[in-house]
């Protein structure tokens, strides 16, 4: 049984080292976690492999964004059980090589120590998944990459504290949630349940039609703004036509993509991703609860 309050200190020194100056570093800390199944030394590899891939990933700097949480699955997938888990997720903001002033210098990759020149990372997926964890990977080329690690729980210390649990409020609202790219669908609406929500997923602006015209009522759209066929913004109009009062948040990769400029210029609610855990639910309870936000 692993303690990630004990470990947190340590790991950010080292990955402050590991970074170097380059790369601005946010560890947003929360509350307590649970405590994981698995040595010490299996944990370490594998989060120590993830900060040499958001490393790896900026080699013009940038910013890493360090996130925890406890969630539950309810449903097994393909490569995960039913069952309670701690997501560790790093976001990685790469500088974009246009952004740096005149005259600077850019360094090689720092030179690693054994430590991390050994560090197979084929080792830390086996190590993660021997425990029954994942780790998952969306990048956006050029922009940003996430990195995801789900580690198993030890049911009889969980905590309470930080889980996305189901509330009464919550059980009320019905979200649509149309984006094309598989994994983060599944990752939204993984997360938007684990909130209590009721999630409709669609991978296109016509199956989303589709859903909203036989599934309704629907109180929130939350929609990629570039999608194959119908963009994000056009499947708004047709469904605030069919109903004045559903709230929309967009969602993009891509500041400049089609349709995000006149979105922002009307006010309306935008999530850039990729998003973190409490980017995304802070956001939803934002635009449907606006009095309180």
């Amino acid at each position: 049984m692993v303690r990630l309050k004990t470990l947190v200190p340590s790991l950010k020194r080292r990955f402050q080292k590991l970074l170097g100056p380059r790369v601005e570093m946010i560890w947003i800390s929360n509350a307590e976690l649970d405590s994981l199944n698995g040595k010490l030394v299996w944990i370490e590899d594998v989060v120590f492999d993830m900060a040499i891939r958001a490393r790896n990933a900026m080699p013009f700097g940038g910013r890493l964004v360090i996130e925890s949480a406890n969630i539950r699955i309810d449903e097994a997938t393909a490569d995960l059980q039913a069952g309670r888990y701690v997501m560790f997720e790093m976001t990685c903001l790469r500088r974009d090589p246009s952004e740096l002033g005149a005259g600077e210098i850019v360094d090689e990759l720092p030179t690693f120590n054994d430590e991390v020149l050994h560090h197979d990372r084929g080792h830390s997926e086996k190590l993660i998944s021997s425990i029954g964890g994942q780790i998952c990977e969306y990048n956006e080329p050029g922009r940003a990459l996430t990195i995801r690690a789900f580690f198993p729980s030890v049911p009889e210390f969980s905590s309470s504290m930080r889980e996305f649990v189901v509330n009464d409020e919550s059980k009320e609202i019905r979200i649509l949630l149309v984006e094309d790219e598989g994994f983060v669908r599944d990752v939204a609406c993984e997360i938007l349940e684990s909130e209590g929500y009721e999630v409709l997923t669609a991978r296109t602006g016509k199956e989303a039609i589709e859903i909203f015209r036989s599934r309704g009522p629907i109180h929130l759209l939350l929609t990629d703004v570039v999608m194959p066929g119908m963009n994000g913004r056009d499947l708004a109009e047709q469904l605030t036509s069919l109903s004045p009062e559903l709230k929309t948040i967009y969602m993009s990769g891509y500041t400049d993509a089609y349709g995000v400029q006149p979105i922002q210029d009307m006010q309306l609610s935008f999530i850039q991703k990729p998003f973190t855990l409490e980017s995304l639910t802070l956001k939803v309870k934002q635009i449907l609860s606006p009095a309180e936000s």
